[in-house]
């Protein structure tokens, strides 16, 4: 036929007409398509570098009754701060950061020992999930740099919990004193003001009772002027609640203790701790210069007390001894 179409002037088959036919589906230009695109939670995933092989460290979630405290863990029991709304928060919105912990070796009831994140440690056995961790293998002295560098600008960590931290650290040569100022970029002054709550009389931390409100400058007053004696320990004590609530800081706490001491205001003879079998605090003796006896409680046995009880039987003590007094008064008499 006239108008039929030679073999080199045929149109190329569709794909699907090749397929249909049973011969290979020519080859198409198409424009290649681009990768997906990562959101920016999986940019900043990759671009996270590669665990060190050399510290062995990953991350593993844990039973929190495998991990126990450090020993030279730095946070105080007074800074421990509300666990029970961590713990609501840790169960509604999860855990934004892990803990760091390091393995132990032949213990049988931990296997690992907690660096970083008490708090996070404490809420999670409080309601009984695993906690994130961190793990990697750490010296003492490394994990205590670690361990202060990951809390140096946390408000809620006291200077005392700092203070008394690195103390214990610096006391069973973990860290020196030259580790603080060249790693940790801080003053010989700051950290000598911070060493001060270490120093301060443990009967001055008990009257004042909430050291976590005391600052470090404070504490290297409160150093310096109990060096000084028995009647200048006395006169801070008898100034301890001022001391707790801010009215007496670290300038004006010499001149305050002077003026006790001299007699300008109250003066203190003498504070006798009284003391449970097992050692707790219970109360204590003070006898002014007039010779006026008082009791002082402290903050824990004055929040447990039942006062209405406690009134009853100093009564009936007191009625006792004036009774015996009185029936030996009698006896002699006649």
């Amino acid at each position: 036929m006239a108008n039929q179409l030679t073999d080199k002037t045929k149109r190329p088959l569709s794909p699907l007409q090749a397929l249909t036919a049973g011969k290979p589906a020519p080859k198409l230009d198409l424009p290649q398509s681009s990768a997906p695109k990562r959101t920016v939670l999986e940019n900043n995933i990759a671009a996270q570098p590669e665990p060190s092989k050399a510290t062995h460290s990953n991350l593993k979630y844990v039973t929190p009754h495998k991990i126990c405290n450090w020993t030279y863990k730095d946070r105080s029991p007074v800074d421990r701060g509300d666990i029970e709304a961590l713990a609501k928060s840790l169960k509604e919105n999860g855990q934004a950061q892990p803990c760091v912990v390091r393995p132990l070796i032949d213990n049988q009831q931990f296997d690992y020992e907690l660096i970083i994140g008490e708090r996070r440690h404490l809420a999670a056995k409080l309601i009984g999930i695993d906690l994130l961790v961190m793990i990697e293998n750490l010296s003492d002295s490394e994990a205590a740099i670690k361990q202060i560098i990951e809390n140096q600008d946390r408000k809620d960590l006291s200077e005392y919990s700092i203070g008394m931290s690195y103390a214990k650290l610096i006391e069973n040569n973990v860290i020196t004193t030259k580790d603080l100022e060249d790693k940790l970029n801080q003053t010989k002054l700051q950290i000598n003001r911070l060493l001060s709550f270490s120093k301060v009389p443990k009967e001055i931390w008990n009257a004042i009772e909430d050291p976590s409100r005391i600052s470090a400058r404070t504490a290297t007053e409160l150093r310096a002027l109990s060096n000084k004696g028995q009647k200048y320990i006395d006169a801070i004590i008898a100034l301890a609640s001022k001391i707790r609530t801010g009215k007496i800081g670290s300038t004006n706490l010499p001149k305050e203790v002077e003026q006790l001491i001299n007699g300008a205001n109250e003066n203190i003879s003498s504070a006798v701790e009284i003391k449970s079998i097992n050692g707790r605090h219970l109360f204590t003796w003070r006898r002014d210069s007039n010779n006026q006896i008082s009791i002082s409680f402290p903050k824990d046995i004055r929040d447990i007390m039942d006062k209405a009880r406690l009134e009853e039987s100093i009564k009936r003590e007191i009625e006792n001894q004036l009774n015996s007094t009185t029936s030996i008064r009698t006896d002699t008499n006649e």
